[in-house]
């Protein structure tokens, strides 16, 4: 009977644990609706330290089990800024799309500089909850750490780098498209080799610097352009990327009778299929899985429209008005069927 009632109490304690963690994240969501304060506001990061740290000494157990957890981090750090850039991907504004980018980055930064740590995680039994406090860090609009990262670490660190290899670009205009061929062809050459001689150890290096280096300094590289739209390019790297890595790592976790060398391969596979143009991988798992995952393909078509819009204003007068004089046909034609399809079921 004791036992019974123990069970009983633990299951209660773990709904009241998931509920606040799904609590937290809603407030993450509404928090998002803050203007970024830049990462200078030293109050927020003093208030958000002193919290952490309370949270982090007098948890309990349980909770820190479920929530300050490797399932945890990759529900903060992977699973909610998907989600948040797939709306930024599909908002009129140019500015989220750039804080996101800059959060990726960020993130890979840390991936690659935390690439083994569960070797860490033996020897620390802390390192799962200061993962996720930095996450949270890192997106809360009030402390803004994507912002402070990216402008006192990730610029003066990878900036000198990337000019560099820039300037040098720039000085040999016609070294571009040569550089430009060679990487493609370089990932499918890399792709071929993996395949069937390298490694395990090799395929997960490449791995690292095919799908988190070369990504940060394209990223990089965007946001310094405004006026390109590489960051929107990159943007659905990054959801597409993250969600593959996070699944395989989980893979790997739940199924240890899963090969490393396969599942590295495996995923140097799909880095190359979402970079190369000629499969547009990461524009095709944007459109056809992770949009509908999230319930917003009217977002999407409301994105579309705009950019098709856009387009149209910077035609001549008479093709802008030709386009518009179609789009308020169709857009009537669909308030016609709509209307009469709700007819129909209030009848």
């Amino acid at each position: 009977m004791e036992g019974s009632l123990s069970d009983n109490a633990s299951f209660m304690w773990l709904g009241i644990y998931i509920c606040l963690f799904v609590v937290g994240i809603l407030i993450l969501y509404v928090l998002q609706g803050i203007k970024p304060t830049g990462g200078r506001n030293v109050w927020a990061h003093t208030i958000y330290l002193i919290v952490s740290i309370l949270i982090l000494i007098f948890h309990p157990h349980t909770f820190g089990d479920l929530v300050l957890s490797r399932f945890g981090v990759f529900v903060v750090g992977t699973i909610f800024p998907c989600f948040m850039s797939l709306k930024a991907l599909m908002s009129p504004q140019e500015t989220d799309d750039t804080r996101w980018l800059m959060y990726w980055i960020c993130f890979s930064l840390f991936t690659f500089a935390t690439e083994w740590a569960d070797v860490i995680a033996k020897y620390f039994s802390y390192w799962f909850e200061i993962q996720f406090f930095i996450l949270i860090w890192l997106q809360l609009p009030l402390t803004d750490g994507i912002s402070l990262s990216y402008d006192l670490w990730v610029v003066p660190l990878m900036k000198p780098v990337f000019e560099q290899a820039g300037a040098s670009i720039q000085s040999r205009w016609f070294l571009v498209c040569l550089i430009s061929f060679c990487v493609h062809a370089f990932d499918l050459m890399v792709l071929l080799i993996v395949l069937f001689i390298m490694p395990d150890i090799m395929a997960a290096f490449i791995v690292i610097c095919i799908g988190l280096i070369y990504p940060v300094f394209g990223s990089m590289a965007a946001i310094s352009n405004a006026k390109s739209d590489a960051n929107y390019k990159w943007l659905m790297y990054w959801v597409g990327f993250a969600i593959v890595r996070g699944a395989m790592e989980f893979a790997d976790e739940i199924a240890p009778w899963l090969e490393h060398d396969m599942l590295h391969k495996l995923l140097l596979v799909t880095v190359v299929w979402l970079q190369l143009p000629i499969f547009k991988g990461a524009e095709t798992m944007f459109r056809e899985v992770l949009v509908p995952l999230a319930g917003l393909q009217a977002d999407l078509c409301v994105a579309d429209l705009r950019k098709t819009f856009e387009k149209a204003a910077r035609m001549k007068p008479d093709s802008s008005r030709r386009i518009a004089v179609a789009a308020q046909k169709f857009s009537d034609e669909l308030l016609k069927d709509v209307n009469e399809e709700h007819d129909k079921k209030n009848d």
